[in-house]
Parts: structure tokens; sequence; C-alpha cells
């Protein structure tokens, strides 16, 4: 989950990084608690998403980068892992041409839902 995000973080400024001359690349960890469990916080200032795709960022099959580059899994699952295997939150806040900032809320315990 955590790996996934992070990739795109480097790709992303990575293709800021070819269209910007002057660009210097910052990623960004934050890790504090929040009522139910702890937050990660990944900021990157990559080249953002686009408005008209943020709705869609976490679809399976879903992708920005040219063919040959990726299959649009690696949000998708990282959400799943997140959501469903972990009961967590997985969400994002993002500007094109300033980056983005993806939030994972995972719980304090884990529930062992087989057990009585």
């Amino acid at each position: 989950m955590f790996l996934s995000i992070l990739k795109n973080s480097a790709d992303a400024m990575q293709r800021r990084l070819k269209s910007e001359e002057n660009y210097q690349a910052k990623l960004q960890l934050k890790v504090y608690p929040s009522r139910d469990g702890v937050i990660t916080e990944i900021r990157d200032n990559g080249i953002g998403i686009s408005h008209k795709y943020q709705h869609r960022i976490f679809e399976p099959f879903f992708s920005t980068k040219s063919v040959g580059s990726g299959i649009g899994l690696s949000l998708s699952t990282a959400y799943f892992i997140g959501s469903e295997q972990h009961r967590g939150k997985l969400w994002f806040e993002s500007s094109p041409q300033r980056g983005s900032t993806f939030f994972i809320e995972l719980p304090r315990e884990r529930k062992n839902h087989s057990q009585p």
C-alpha cells in the first residue's frame, strides 16, 4: 500500500522534473495519531492529479500514464488493502502542478472477525 503511493509520487515528481528546468522534487512523510488509529500523510510536489481524473483515481485499470508505464492497479489495490483488509481509510488531495497528498488512516488494532 505504502510502496504503491510512494512509487506514484516518484513518478509524478519525475514527470514534473522533465517539464521544469529549476524544479526540485520534495517528498514529505508524516505520521500522527487520529481518533481511531494513526494517519500517515505522503505529500509530493509532483505534477498533481488533474481535476477531471480525481474521481477515478482509485478505479481498477485507470491510469494517466502512457501505455507500457503501468496498468492502473497500484492505487486501486492500495485502496482495497487499506479499506478491506485493514479496515482503514485512504484519501487524497491534489492540485495540478502543485502536487498530491495521500492520507492513509489505519485503526489501532486489527480486529479478527473470525473469532467470537
